[in-house]
């Protein structure tokens, strides 16, 4: 895992992704079977933040009203998390299993926006990725693009924000 955080610093041009993903490198996962950080991303102060209110739509962009009703979008790009919401939120899930679909794209989230529906353009082929996750059983879909981005979407009950550790982060930086 510290391999992976020491490859994402070199490739990241973004000084306080970086300064957020090193503050995170030494934090303690809340799941044991937690294995890194996935995030998500909001306009609120995390000390204001409570994940079903941004569910809701109340503290939210109105993309969210596009959603797969219950579920929610996780990344594990923070850039592309950033470019949603001022604060980051890092989280970890209840659940991993999970089903996975790979796409040769540097943004797996188009990719499924475009599957899905939510986008305005047509997608060239239809994959039926969330049509396919709710058929497994499984409780996290998982889209995976190039670079390790990758898009996660799981039901809001399956998410653990970590307000504790986004609260230390901007706490410190302010």
């Amino acid at each position: 895992m510290i391999k992976y955080f020491k490859n994402f610093i070199k490739q990241n041009e973004n000084k306080t992704n970086i300064n957020f993903i090193q503050f995170l490198s030494n934090k303690k996962f809340i799941n044991i079977k937690s294995k890194i950080f996935l995030y998500h991303s909001t306009n609120i102060l995390p000390n204001n933040f409570v994940l079903y209110d941004e569910y809701n739509g109340e503290n939210s962009n109105d993309w969210f009203n596009e959603l797969p009703i219950g579920y929610l979008f996780l990344t594990t790009d923070i850039n592309e998390a950033e470019s949603y919401g001022k604060y980051i939120i890092p989280c970890e899930l209840y659940k991993y299993d999970h089903i996975y679909f790979k796409v040769n794209s540097d943004n797996p989230s188009r990719i499924f926006d475009l599957d899905y529906g939510i986008d305005l353009y047509k997608p060239n082929k239809y994959f039926n990725f969330f049509e396919k996750f709710e058929n497994s059983g499984k409780s996290v879909l998982i889209i995976k693009g190039n670079n390790k981005k990758w898009t996660i979407i799981t039901s809001i009950n399956n998410i653990i924000p970590r307000i504790d550790l986004a609260n230390e982060y901007y706490n410190k930086i302010n």
